[in-house]
């Protein structure tokens, strides 16, 4: 549970200046893990609801990630709109990255003509591990496919291909950014959740920042932000379809291109840390 809603409880006990929550998302909103008996599932979440409820309620200003992120929290907890704002999660940044890694040399050594496309992330309902392994096994030869997820679990069988890589270790943040650098497709969420209409996710940023076009199920929260211009949006969740969207977007690569430099536009223009940052700062000098 997020320190942060809880501080902001202990926090009202005795503080009475003004109490700025940056929550992103609800507790109450965060994925269920499906393992746990159904009883122990509602008491959690009953837990997380109260706990979200009162956090809103007595802080002065909550940030939240997107617009429908707001539109929702405003309704469930009913939260008088003018104490909600909107707070990118932004990317991380880093002036300097290793280029001489082991894990991006190996993973290229067998795939040198190949076009990489990578997913990155845990594994959970929402990232659709499940249908990206079935888009591997029907996959064109001349793609390579890097998954880098350290939490996939064993049920999920990836094909044993010279062009499908599977990374499940942690790697430090310079291995990560190499390989994501070299990718030309980065893959988004490819799961069926409500959630993932109010949230975006971490690897859009990163995305964004390397400008490397993204493909994803369409979200309204990330149609908020970035057009057609650099995001690739499926509507089909056929794995023979997805594996030829993919075959066809890396063919056309004057467009995928300017998707690229379009993409990190955008992210340069609105999205960038500093940008972030000091909007922020402005507004809650101006609270």
């Amino acid at each position: 549970m997020s320190p942060s809603h809880l501080l902001v409880l202990i926090l009202r006990r005795f503080y009475r200046g003004i109490i700025i929550l940056d929550a992103g998302w609800p507790l109450s909103d965060s994925i269920e893990k499906t393992e746990l008996s159904l009883l122990i599932r509602v008491v959690k979440k009953t837990k997380a609801y109260f706990v979200d409820f009162l956090a809103f309620k007595l802080s002065d200003l909550v940030y939240l990630e997107s617009k429908q992120q707001l539109r929702y929290c405003r309704k469930k907890f009913l939260i008088s709109r003018k104490k909600l704002k909107i707070r990118f999660t932004g990317s991380l940044e880093k002036s300097q990255f290793s280029r001489n890694k082991y894990f991006g040399q190996s993973i290229h050594a067998d795939c040198n003509n190949c076009n990489p496309v990578v997913f990155r992330g845990k594994y959970n309902k929402e990232a659709g591990l499940e249908l990206l392994s079935n888009v591997a096994k029907v996959l064109d030869c001349s793609v390579h496919l890097i998954v880098l997820c350290p939490t996939l679990p064993e049920k999920i069988k990836f094909p044993q291909s010279r062009n499908v890589t599977v990374i499940k270790e942690f790697l430090p943040d310079q291995e990560l950014e190499f390989i994501m650098s070299q990718a030309k497709l980065m893959i988004g969420q490819l799961g069926n959740s409500s959630r993932l209409n109010r949230t975006i996710p971490h690897k859009f940023f990163e995305s964004a920042r390397l400008g490397i076009p993204y493909l994803t199920p369409t979200r309204k929260a990330i149609q908020e932000i970035a057009s057609e211009d650099c995001i690739y949006y499926i509507s089909n969740t056929d794995e023979k379809r997805i594996a030829q969207q993919i075959l066809a977007i890396l063919y056309d690569e004057e467009l995928l291109a300017k998707k690229a430099k379009n993409f990190k536009n955008l992210y340069e223009k609105n999205l960038s840390n500093d940008l972030l940052a000091k909007n922020f700062i402005k507004e809650i000098t101006e609270s």
